[in-house]
């Protein structure tokens, strides 16, 4: 059953709609093409029935004797598509880099494709869409929901939106093909129309703090709109709901750029609302951003009017936060898990991908430190220094762990020596179960839990 606010806040969202005499929102439908690929005859010049510059990857797992070739017969809306013959293995293709569509990270981005398949048992159809740096090393992967089966139909398959890496500058696609436990041995999938578009990014929020409002303080609103168009009328359109629906106060602005604006790279305008104070609740805004009069983005985020909690010394609470802390700043992250009144934090310290280096890791430990909160560190997600060793693209520490210690001890010692002036406690993988790591290090194994019972290479390491 809905909440009063959630029914509020689709109250309002259906009352935008229906003032714009729109369908319901549909972000593919705004969003502005970048690349698109149908595998017709402009994209195989050399006519040897692969597409030009696409990359096949190859190694053990990727058997060459899987043949795949653009079908002239079969397309979803034009003549033709890439098909894949299944024969036991695994196979991806990847798109060429484009240089005449490279990524703006001010945009948001949304991929659909199509894919059909036929007398798929085991294996599975899927598509990838990576963000890469000017190095064209992967920074982010989306991957759409398997397709498996039979489909005398296209399937349609979409990603996003999605906010590219601030660093991205390329967008490769993936085709892939993956076996199951029992590989099939024979079947077909065709892939077909792979399309990537982007569309302006409306935030709300700004500073968290700001969410958290004290009784008869004023209350500020902050909104950022980027990857506008030149030329072209938009409008943000602002309102504030209590938790009964109850509309407190409503603002529009107007906006459009010259060109001259358009040409400063990510760009980002920015917009504040103050409002008055307001009594002891909680409360929703949401905003959308209009295109000549047409609704194109929505967004919401809330506010709470409480008085702010009292540190404890002491507390058995604790959160898990195994894919690390996001776009939180290390006090935002310490503000928030003060407030909610918890003394256990568990920080993924082992995984080299998090968006923050050794420093700002430091910064959020001293600012845990200050609130009176404990750090565990996880070492849930093995960096690529170890994961590049498996060949093959998921890795989880169960993998990692049941293998010697002369293969990971160097990187967990690593790890371990890094924070060791701020952290007393680890836990190996993201399972519950705290484990003796002496025993790991020193080779006594197996894995054992304090406590009854022996962790084997099967349980929830590394989930």
């Amino acid at each position: 059953m809905l909440s009063s606010l959630g029914s509020a806040v689709l109250l309002l969202v259906a009352s935008f709609l229906a003032a714009e005499g729109d369908a319901p929102l549909d972000p593919f439908a705004a969003a502005s093409e970048v690349l698109k690929y149908s595998f017709e005859e402009s994209e195989d010049q050399n006519v040897d029935g692969i597409p030009d510059d696409w990359t096949r990857r190859r190694g053990a797992e990727f058997p060459a004797y899987i043949r795949s070739e653009i079908d002239v017969n079969a397309g979803h809306e034009s003549l033709q598509s890439l098909r894949v013959r299944l024969n036991g293995g695994r196979l991806t293709y990847y798109s060429p880099f484009n240089n005449g569509a490279r990524v703006d990270s001010s945009f948001n981005y949304v991929f659909r494709g199509w894919v059909r398949t036929e007398r798929l048992q085991n294996d599975a159809a899927m598509i990838s869409v990576s963000f890469l740096n000017h190095r064209k090393e992967r920074l982010q992967r989306f991957v759409t929901r398997a397709v498996t089966g039979t489909h005398r139909d296209w399937v349609r398959l979409e990603i996003g939106p999605v906010e590219p890496h601030p660093d991205a500058r390329f967008v490769l696609i993936g085709c892939h093909c993956v076996p199951g436990a029992e590989p099939d041995l024979k079947g077909d999938v065709w892939f077909d129309d792979l399309w990537v578009g982007r569309l302006p990014r409306l935030k709300l929020g700004g500073d968290l703090k700001n969410r958290y409002v004290r009784p008869q303080s004023p209350i500020s609103i902050n909104a950022e709109v980027s990857g506008i168009e030149p030329g072209v009328s938009f409008e943000l359109f602002m309102s504030v709901t209590d938790i009964n629906g109850k509309v407190i106060d409503r603002r529009n602005e107007p906006i459009m750029i010259s060109s001259e604006q358009a040409s400063r790279e990510k760009l980002k305008l920015p917009f504040r609302w103050e409002l008055p104070a307001q009594p002891y609740g909680h409360y929703q805004v949401l905003a959308h951003l209009d295109r000549n009069g047409k609704l194109m983005l929505l967004g919401e985020t809330s506010f709470a009017v409480l008085e702010y909690a009292t540190p404890r010394s002491k507390g058995e609470f604790g959160w898990s936060l195994p894919r690390g802390w996001g776009e939180l700043t290390p006090s935002e992250l310490a503000f928030i898990a003060s407030q909610g009144g918890i003394h256990w934090l568990k920080l993924p310290l082992w995984d080299d991908d998090l968006k923050s280096g050794p420093s700002v890791v430091n910064d959020v430990l001293d600012e845990l430190a200050d609130k009176a909160i404990v750090p565990i560190g996880l070492l849930n997600k093995p960096p690529v220094a170890i994961t590049k060793q498996f060949g093959r693209d998921s890795v989880k520490a169960s993998d990692v762990f049941t293998l010697g210690p002369d293969f990971w001890s160097s990187s967990v010692l690593a790890a371990l020596t890094k924070y060791s002036a701020s952290v007393e406690h680890w836990q190996l993988g993201a399972c519950p179960s705290r484990l003796i790591l002496a025993d790991i290090l020193s080779g006594r194994g197996p894995v054992r839990p304090f406590g009854r019972g022996t962790v084997s290479a099967g349980c929830a390491l590394g989930r």
